[in-house]
């Protein structure tokens, strides 16, 4: 692994270069490795570089595109990154050089984009992630209007595809528009041109059908489905033999407050503040012992709902309600195989489970493996969650005996408070990459709607869980008051959400019918998400890792009602 080196604490070597040629030329024509630890160090340190835990042993360049705004070029490299086991990646890494007033303000506002020192002659200067560079923004966003191509140096061409509505829109699109780089934890990069447009450049490119653009235009020229983004443009690399390379999306500006987590954490720190208001008569929360299934068909308490000050219940059945629409948008694909709807079979049952118990049982593996590094505490939650090993097992298995009626479709993929956009009174979902981990092909397969409902649930129960760690960070003694009713709070949410979207989706063969059924399906993806989240807690934050821990935990204390329940539910009959 190269060392790591912060690049202000204790500047790299410098990379010099003469003058005479243009400077990227000279660059990739560098020999050795005078100056790939820089650029080593840079990518590890970015949040979109998805290999950090991996040894790199080899940079390539595989393409060059140059795009111009006046007589600044910009240099596009694609980067293929080797390491001694599994595929190559590539990575797509817009660079500049920066010198004078321009690199000041640079080093000021945001030093983590300088990849290296360099010079030119007797020029000095910074090799710089041009993202970060304003002139950068405004000739990218000119170059996906202006529908021209790039010829990059080693045969590919760069190209940007128009919505058919938004081709004779985009000659008056006015130009200089005000441009932001969002600087959010995301493995993309994201571009806010004013009130008009966003991009999303996608850093590590692969050949294959991108399943974000392929759903946005979906959304937008067919399903005119109007809670998303409507869809604009794509830019592909195309290179002869290979599907072509998404590279960035364009998409129209929705008016937002924020996202969903965002409000989420707002309206919770307002939660525990009432109840710090009322410690002596607030000692515990209502007992709430049905499921989240049981739970959606009654009514909030009225002391909760007090608390919670009504709105944050609100929002959660509405967004239920736009995640159901969501589904049923995908479900109206028609005879397009693209988009048509398959039987949830019994194939599909087993297959299902048996993906799910492989996951299970590696994650297990590996929260055994880094037991000895957690806190005491998470220690515990460790011992009880690897105790219950075949109840998990169990809990993931489908009914025995018969088909799970229901349908496979299209879905978001990776459904979470983050991925949805508050515009005051409604709500606007986002971002249909699906999961970065996976392939293009797996996020493309059709799947059961309640995984993205699922993914949803258990948002809610992380934004409980992190309110409350933000709240008691500063005041610790709260902890014993507060923890009980966090987890009140997201039950009766998610109950909200779920009310939401089953009124929605009533009526529909999207999900299955009977209740059980559906408590399986939904308790075994919820149980999946939750050790997918323990997983990736594990090995990138082990500080959090309480919060899936104790979302098995509920999901298993929940599936241990579910029979008693049944019982119920049987004599009541």
């Amino acid at each position: 692994m190269v060392r790591k080196t912060p690049f202000l604490d204790n500047a790299p070597p410098k990379i010099r270069l003469n003058k005479g040629v243009p400077w990227w030329e000279s660059l990739q024509a560098l020999r050795g490795n005078s100056h790939l630890e820089q650029v080593i160090t840079y990518l590890q340190g970015r949040r979109w570089f998805q290999s950090k835990a991996r040894t790199i042993i080899g940079l390539a360049l595989v393409e060059t595109a140059l795009l111009k705004q006046g007589d600044t070029v910009f240099p596009v490299f694609f980067l293929k990154v080797s390491y001694p086991d599994g595929d190559p990646e590539t990575y797509q890494i817009p660079v500049t050089f920066l010198t004078g007033s321009d690199a000041a303000q640079l080093l000021t506002e945001s030093p983590h984009a300088v990849i290296a020192c360099m010079s030119i002659g007797d020029e000095e200067g910074f090799l710089c992630d041009a993202l970060y560079d304003r002139k950068f923004r405004e000739a990218l966003l000119a170059f996906i209007l202006g529908g021209r191509q790039l010829h990059g140096e080693k045969g590919g061409v760069l190209g940007a595809g128009h919505a058919g509505v938004f081709r004779h829109e985009a000659a008056t699109v006015p130009g200089h528009l005000p441009s932001e780089l969002i600087n959010s934890e995301q493995t993309n990069s994201t571009i806010i041109y004013g009130s008009h447009h966003v991009v999303k450049l996608y850093r590590k490119v692969e050949p294959g059908i991108n399943s974000e653009a392929e759903i946005s235009r979906f959304l937008t020229e067919k399903a005119l489905f109007p809670h998303a983004p409507p869809f604009q443009a794509v830019v592909e690399l195309r290179k002869a033999g290979e599907q072509p390379y998404t590279l960035a999306l364009l998409h129209g500006y929705m008016k937002n407050n924020g996202n969903a987590w965002q409000l989420s954490l707002h309206l919770l720190a307002q939660y525990f503040e009432r109840i710090l208001s009322r410690p002596d008569d607030l000692a515990s929360p209502p007992n709430y012992s049905r499921g989240l299934m049981e739970g959606s068909q009654c009514d909030v308490p009225e002391l909760i709902a007090d608390l919670m000050g009504g709105f944050y219940l609100e929002m959660a059945g509405l967004l239920g309600r736009r995640t159901a629409e969501l589904h049923l948008a995908f479900a109206a694909g028609g005879d397009d195989p693209v988009w048509r709807m398959e039987e949830y079979s019994t194939l599909y049952q087993r297959s299902l489970y048996q993906s799910q118990r492989n996951q299970a049982r590696r994650t297990l593996q590996l929260l055994a493996r880094e037991r000895g590094k957690l806190s005491g505490e998470d220690q515990k939650l460790a011992d009880g969650v690897l105790a219950a090993e075949k109840e998990l097992i169990a809990r993931l298995k489908p009914a025995d005996g018969h088909r799970i009626d229901g349908m496979k479709t299209r879905i978001h993929g990776d459904f979470h408070l983050g991925q949805v956009l508050f515009t005051g009174k409604d709500f606007a979902i986002i971002d249909f990459e699906g999961e970065p981990a996976r392939s293009l092909s797996e996020r493309r397969l059709k799947q059961s709607p309640l995984r993205d409902v699922a993914g949803m649930i258990r948002s809610f129960h992380y934004a409980a869980q992190t309110a409350l760690a933000h709240h008691v960070a500063g005041r610790p003694t709260d902890l014993p008051l507060l923890e009980p009713w966090a987890e009140a709070c997201y039950h009766y949410v998610g109950c909200r959400f779920l009310k939401g979207y089953l009124d929605r989706i009533s009526g529909s063969s999207l999900v299955p019918s009977g209740r059980q059924d559906f408590e399986t399906v939904l308790g075994a993806f919820m149980l999946d998400k939750a050790l997918y989240e323990l997983a990736y807690e594990l090995n990138n934050r082990p500080d959090w890792v309480a919060l899936p821990l104790k979302g098995i935990e509920m999901i298993l204390r929940e599936y241990r009602e579910v029979p008693k329940l049944m019982e119920q539910r049987a004599c009541l009959k």
